[in-house]
């Protein structure tokens, strides 16, 4: 027993030794760190001022947040992990497939034709560094656009069209809407309320009929005078008849769910050339209450406008689904 105590205490002296030597180092911290807290601190040193001054200029360099797209992938990346194509020798051929694109078609006598060559982004010209090896080992990479994820620019005739003009290209409809459009003294607000369909309407012919059109559409206009036909134009549900027209047949040469869809253009015929599609409910508001709904107003809101007084107008579209539209009384 004698033997086994003795042990212990030859054990305790050196970690109590190692303590001492952490305690008095610590002290000696202590007071190097009090004596480098005098105030005024002395000058930075020549050292000191080229390390502070390089850091800032290394953070603030171009190359350390400039970014450009990737032509294999199509994202932003930063312009130092990309390299040039003049840069690089390498094969493409793991980013041919023609499943992933097609050639645009212009008229019906065009063919079917899809893209053999690699895709890549037309608008890049540079690639990122990881791809590179794995193109070398001759495999696709998996963001690549090659991987069914190229989307091509939109074409001219689907480009800047209007709510309105959506709704009669879209094969399947989902909703009901009605439309509330707000004007005061110069400015104009809009806003949509959409109902669930119970059963969700395909069309077989685009563009609907006026009726047909009628019945999932209403449009009311609010405000102190009849609206006039440069009030139209600032709504989204402004319709161009010619944009239809060839928005829909671009839809059915280069789509496939528009291939089997037929145009019909005495329904087309029954719409005018420019205006809203369906018939507008005018409901005569007075000047001096503005364009805002007052139950929606907040007693410190104190502006009886809002909206834009030039351009388009705010559109916000508000959805109500099956649950609680039941609710609703």
């Amino acid at each position: 027993m004698r033997h086994l105590n003795n042990n212990k205490t030859h054990q305790e002296k050196p970690q109590k030794k190692k303590r001492k030597e952490k305690l008095a180092k610590k002290k000696q911290t202590t007071k190097s760190a009090v004596v480098c807290s005098a105030f005024p601190p002395r000058p930075a040193s020549d050292h000191l001022i080229h390390h502070i001054i390089s850091g800032f200029c290394n953070d603030t360099n171009p190359s350390q947040f400039e970014k450009t797209g990737c032509a294999v992938c199509g994202q932003l990346t930063l312009l130092s992990e990309l390299k040039a194509f003049n840069e690089v020798d390498i094969c493409y051929d793991p980013l041919i497939n023609s499943l992933a694109a097609k050639i645009e078609k212009k008229t019906l006598d065009d063919f079917d034709d899809e893209v053999r060559s690699p895709i890549l982004d037309p608008d890049c010209s540079h690639i990122y560094g990881t791809y590179l090896s794995a193109l070398k080992k001759n495999k696709r990479p998996l963001k690549s656009l090659a991987n069914h994820l190229w989307i091509d620019k939109v074409p001219q005739a689907l480009e800047d069209l209007t709510y309105g003009e959506k709704m009669l290209i879209a094969r399947v409809w989902h909703n009901q809407y009605l439309v509330r459009v707000s004007s005061g003294r110069a400015k104009i607000i809009a806003n949509a309320i959409m109902f669930t369909n119970p059963t969700v309407k395909v069309y077989k012919m685009l563009p609907p009929s006026r009726q047909e059109l009628s019945e999932v559409l209403v449009v009311v206009f609010v405000g102190p005078a009849n609206p006039i036909q440069e009030e139209f134009k600032r709504t989204l549900m402004f319709v161009q008849r010619n944009k239809v027209a060839e928005a829909l047949k671009w839809l059915k040469l280069n789509h496939s769910d528009y291939a089997p869809l037929k145009i019909s253009k005495e329904n087309l015929n029954t719409y005018k050339e420019e205006g809203i599609p369906v018939v507008i409910d005018y409901k005569r508001s007075n000047i001096d209450d503005g364009n805002k709904i007052p139950s929606a107003m907040s007693k410190y809101n104190m502006k009886k406008e809002k909206g834009t007084e030039d351009g388009l107008c705010p559109f916000t579209v508000h959805g109500l689904t099956g649950p609680e539209y039941s609710k609703m009384t």
